[in-house]
């Protein structure tokens, strides 16, 4: 009986001594990896180097960079990139874009830009617009393609009014200008220079009846001058 308590008293003994030397060492353990974790994040290798822009030709450089700056010098393994593309996306000429990155320190960003599809007139000022109408702060386009737009108001009507002239494929084609006529109505210039005057209640309707014009061709050979839709109902010829 004694000798069981003895080896029951030693059991024990054991037993707690064994834990609490395992205990220190994995409190030793954890002070050893999170120390060693310090000096892998703060190594300088992987402190932002350089922070890289492409595939952008329209949007100022400067821009892009001044919104990435406070980035500079940071460590990688800190930064929220999902933050960093949201802080970029607020420049609306930017579609999308996608960030990668090196463990050396450089941050590589592919930018895509919205396209510029007019290009909005105005009095004495020009706008590019996107096909949504939406105004682009890009430096002068190049394309020398864009459609023209003119009139009031334009750039806020544009976007859905186009969005009805791409469903009629067969005259889409032939237009070189849209003009906003004090903000109620659309006229819309071809490349043979005839002016369309369109209703202010039922445009979408003279496009459909346009485009089964263009549908066909001997019409587009045609000199007319002017075609005129005001009239609801009616449509006269000049």
């Amino acid at each position: 009986m004694r000798k069981a308590l003895i080896y029951s008293f030693f059991f024990i003994f054991i037993f707690i001594f064994w834990n609490h030397l395992n205990h220190l060492n994995v409190i030793n353990l954890k002070k050893i990896i999170h120390k060693n974790f310090e000096n892998f994040t703060d190594n300088k290798k992987f402190k932002v180097t350089e922070i890289k822009f492409s595939n952008f030709k329209n949007i100022e450089i400067d821009k892009l960079n001044d919104l990435v700056k406070h980035y500079n010098n940071k460590n990688i393994l800190d930064i929220n990139f999902k933050k960093m593309g949201e802080e970029l996306l607020r420049i609306s000429e930017i579609k999308s874009l996608k960030i990668n990155f090196d463990m050396k320190g450089q941050i590589k960003i592919l930018i895509e830009e919205k396209k510029p599809f007019f290009i909005w007139k105005y009095e004495n000022f020009e706008k590019l617009l996107s096909i949504e109408g939406e105004i682009l702060n890009f430096k002068k386009s190049s394309n020398k393609n864009l459609l023209n737009v003119y009139g009031f108001g334009a750039q806020e009507k544009i976007g859905n009014f186009y969005q009805i002239v791409i469903e009629n494929k067969q005259f889409e084609n032939f237009i070189t200008s849209i003009e906003c006529v004090e903000n109620y109505r659309w006229n819309i210039i071809l490349k043979n220079n005839t002016l369309i005057k369109l209703s202010e209640k039922h445009y979408k309707k003279n496009l459909e009846t346009l485009n089964n014009f263009f549908k066909n061709r001997e019409f587009i050979n045609k000199s007319h001058k002017m075609i005129d839709f005001r009239v609801d109902n009616r449509i006269s010829f000049y």
